[in-house]
């Protein structure tokens, strides 16, 4: 009778905490908190990329959507005075032993806009679409327009950034029937909030990827039909995602998965769902060919997409190979990063930190097993779908970076951040199987709420180091 009791008074506080209605308030009140403290405490410019994202934006911004081509590379014209802005704080990244100094501020405090342009070199940028850089250009051309100084508008970019970011994914957590918890552990992971409070394409991208899974956990889980209007929604989402980030067109074969109910007679519809993966991949296509093309580049002598093909080509059996020894290598680093390295991946969180990290994000897909499972789609099989479009995506993140981002024929693929690997995680929610039961006597409601109670409290750990971590990397000698 004891224990009965002890479990269904679990059942309730369990379910509570793993609600998304509940998670999404918690998400905003840390993701505010642990954001504005990056905003304002990490010096400019030390987040990857950040320097070649806000030329970019600024490009933007001035009216000129496209990237430009000139001497082997790409970028464009931009206002002197920021490009002497981030030249003060380029001397930060990779070299631990150089900190922000009162020097550095003063000196961007004197910087305003002026009508004076420099060529500036963003390769890696300039292949972007415009319309992901939409709100941070808005945000620099009125702070041109009323001559504010280019630092503060820096400032102003990173927190408008992270308004939008925090409102799109707690809309995910709040809508989310099952991943919620998963979607609240990776948007408090450091990886996360430092591209939120950071200048970059990824605060639209990431968390409509997440919004994107949310939504295909809400469809799945009630089997509700999707309208000709979601249609049309979840293509519109998918073709700015895939063309911002190419490798996320492996989430395109999203609309095939059968727990994607096409109609109120339940029927498969396999000429509707390729018409919407049509035309998902068309518009993806177009984005990329208007913006990266025109733009793109070779990233150094030694790279070279048809020196790369022709080497696989020559040699197919290289593929397992390579996969073999880049997991070897970097496996480690994948994860890391995935949790979150700061700076320009060069201020690791310490070791103790990553392992908790570990045993809290296993926490938060143990919290979405055990769920009831009369909330799961019924068969196995159709839920594992899911998978398919993740495996999908992977692949084509090595495979493209391989190509355009690797030396030709090295044995190791270059440039794989686990970050990118954020946006592709919650479908492992999706698919994972509900193991709760529903009897008053079984002990998954308690076993949920302690990890859910691991998952809610970590970000308070993560907010100890990261302040640990900032004020080491970037202020004391």
């Amino acid at each position: 009778m004891h224990l009965n009791d002890g479990a269904s008074t679990a059942v309730g506080p369990s379910s509570r905490l793993c609600s998304g209605r509940t998670l999404y308030k918690l998400y905003v009140l840390y993701s505010l908190f642990l954001g504005v403290f990056l905003v304002f405490a990490t010096p400019p410019f030390q987040t990857p990329d950040a320097i070649a994202h806000f030329e970019r934006a600024i490009q933007i911004s001035s009216g000129t959507p496209f990237g430009q081509k000139f001497d082997g590379t790409s970028g464009g014209e931009l206002d002197k005075s920021a490009i002497e802005f981030s030249d003060i704080y380029s001397v930060i990244p990779f070299h631990p032993d150089v900190k922000a100094t009162d020097d550095m501020r003063q000196r961007a405090d004197r910087l305003r806009w002026s009508d004076s342009t420099a060529r500036a070199v963003f390769p890696n940028t300039s292949i972007y679409p415009a319309y992901t850089y939409v709100p941070q250009g808005i945000v620099i051309a009125l702070g041109r327009a009323f001559d504010v100084k280019i630092r503060d508008v820096y400032i102003v970019v990173c927190l408008v950034d992270l308004l939008i970011s925090v409102s799109i994914t707690a809309w995910a957590i709040a809508i989310a029937p099952r991943v919620a918890p998963l979607l609240f552990a990776l948007a408090l992971l450091p990886s996360t909030l430092m591209i939120y409070s950071s200048v970059s394409q990824e605060i639209t991208i990431l968390p409509l990827c997440l919004l994107l899974a949310a939504y295909i956990d809400r469809f799945s889980a009630n089997g509700l039909p999707l309208s000709a209007r979601w249609r049309w929604r979840l293509v519109a989402v998918l073709a700015v995602c895939a063309s911002a980030r190419p490798p996320y067109a492996g989430l395109l074969f999203l609309f095939f998965i059968p727990t994607i109910v096409m109609d109120e007679e339940g029927a498969y519809r396999f000429g509707r769902r390729l018409v919407l993966f049509l035309a998902c991949a068309a518009a993806s296509v177009a984005g990329i060919v208007l913006f990266g093309f025109r733009a793109w580049s070779n990233f150094g002598p030694e790279h070279s997409v048809a020196g790369q093909l022709s080497y696989l080509l020559h040699t197919p059996s290289a593929v397992v190979s390579i996969a073999v020894e880049t997991l070897r290598v970097q496996g480690a680093f994948y994860f890391t990063s995935f949790v979150g390295i700061l700076g320009w991946l060069d201020t690791f969180l310490g070791v103790g930190y990553y392992k908790a990290a570990f045993v809290m994000l296993i926490a938060a897909l143990l919290s979405v097993a055990l769920r009831d499972r009369e909330s799961a789609p019924p068969r196995a099989m159709q839920r594992m779908t899911i998978l398919i479009p993740l495996l999908i995506s992977v692949a084509m993140i090595f495979g493209s970076l391989y190509l355009a981002w690797t030396p030709v024929q090295k044995n190791v693929v270059d440039g794989v951040q686990g970050r990118y690997f954020l946006a592709l995680a919650p479908l492992l929610g999706i698919a994972i199987p509900a193991m709760g039961g529903s009897g008053s006597t079984n002990l998954w409601p308690r076993i949920r709420l302690a990890a859910m109670t691991c998952v809610v409290l970590f970000p308070c750990y993560t907010f100890v180091r990261l302040i640990e971590a900032v004020i080491e990397r970037f202020y004391l000698h």
